[in-house]
């Protein structure tokens, strides 16, 4: 028989009802101090769920599923910026071709729009330096950059070698890993 005083320990569901209220809170703070005070407001919350590890392990599941659905967007906000780029560049090409045809008819490179502002013919002048065959400049006009080879240097201090500048640094860290999260 339940004890009638003890609370009873929430569902997966409500757990996730509550994480998912927490994060959308998380999201909207900035700041080192802010962070640890939202971190202590799940740890707090976590204690009261009668199942810690279950309502950890449900904010991690539903922060992981946010990093997805963000990343998603991301990835359509950068579709989004670029079609949109296109549109201000086709938008000049417009205008560029109406001032020609106007320029040709008046003989003037700059009107007046109806919304108060105007358009102009700018000529844009730039210079740049279109390289034929790299082997060939001299080395004076060329920039060597020196990049340690990580893998090779590991491989190498493994076997004891002795690298100058170098060092085999060994560590341990301890985690928690998750059983399969559905």
């Amino acid at each position: 028989m339940q004890d009638e005083n003890k609370p009873k320990r929430p569902s997966v569901y409500d757990l996730t009802v509550g994480a998912d209220v927490i994060l959308t809170h998380g999201a909207l703070i900035e700041g080192e101090d802010e962070i640890n005070e939202w971190y202590a407001l799940i740890d707090d919350w976590a204690d009261k769920s009668e199942d810690k590890l279950t309502a950890l392990r449900v904010v991690k599941k539903l922060a992981l599923k946010r990093i997805d659905s963000l990343k998603l967007e991301i990835a359509l906000f950068k579709g989004a910026i670029v079609r949109e780029e296109r549109t201000v560049d086709a938008m000049d090409d417009k205008a560029m071709s109406v001032m020609e045809s106007f320029h040709e008819v008046t003989g003037k490179t700059k009107a007046s729009t109806s919304d108060g502002g105007w358009v102009g013919i700018r000529t844009y002048k730039s210079e740049k330096v279109n390289i034929i065959d790299e082997s060939v400049i001299p080395d004076g006009f060329m920039d060597v950059k020196r990049v340690p080879m990580r893998a090779e240097l590991l491989s190498a201090l493994k076997k004891d070698q002795d690298i100058p500048g170098v060092e085999l640094e060994r560590s341990e860290r301890r985690g928690v890993q998750w059983g399969k999260m559905k």
